[in-house]
């Protein structure tokens, strides 16, 4: 027969691991070595993670972020941050005309050094401007097919629905 606590503890934890809530017992991680790190930037950040570019209008949020998916594709350093590996990645843009945004890749690529040919399969582009909520419907999709390691959706509040902040 169980105890009134026996039954609470069950429930609460039943219910917690509904809401994906794990308890992990510390001693299992202290006897097991931890998986390895897979940093899209040594020491910054690594596949899971999400972060945002924060400033004022104008201040030029677009052209670091497709600086940073450049040399992202291409796994080369970045302001002096060590790129790992390349990695697959896809611009989401949400606001600019699909040539505005043409003429900042072709640009910013050739300022930097990056070829064409390199880019291939590595970095794509997704032109969705007024299309936020048919991204924000299909946005995973996007990502799983082309194998995308990380995203940079431009500008994300585009994604919103009303009321939504």
């Amino acid at each position: 027969m169980k105890t009134v606590e026996t039954m609470i503890a069950e429930t609460e934890t039943t219910s917690a691991e509904a809401e994906g809530l794990i308890v992990v017992d510390a001693a299992d991680y202290a006897a097991n070595t931890p998986p390895p790190l897979d940093p899209i930037i040594e020491n910054i950040c690594e596949c899971g993670d999400k972060g945002e570019l924060v400033a004022g209008s104008k201040r030029r949020k677009t052209f670091l972020l497709l600086l940073l998916l450049l040399h992202l594709a291409v796994g080369r350093a970045f302001l002096g941050f060590n790129i790992p590996r390349r990695r697959r990645v896809m611009w989401v843009n949400l606001e600019l005309k699909k040539e505005w945004g043409w003429r900042r890749i072709h640009k910013l690529a050739r300022s930097v050094g990056i070829e064409p040919e390199e880019l291939r399969g590595w970095f794509f582009v997704v032109n969705a401007r007024s299309k936020g909520m048919a991204v924000r419907e299909h946005l995973r999709e996007l990502v799983v097919s082309r194998k995308v390691e990380l995203a940079g959706i431009d500008p994300r509040y585009k994604l919103h629905k009303a009321g939504e902040s």
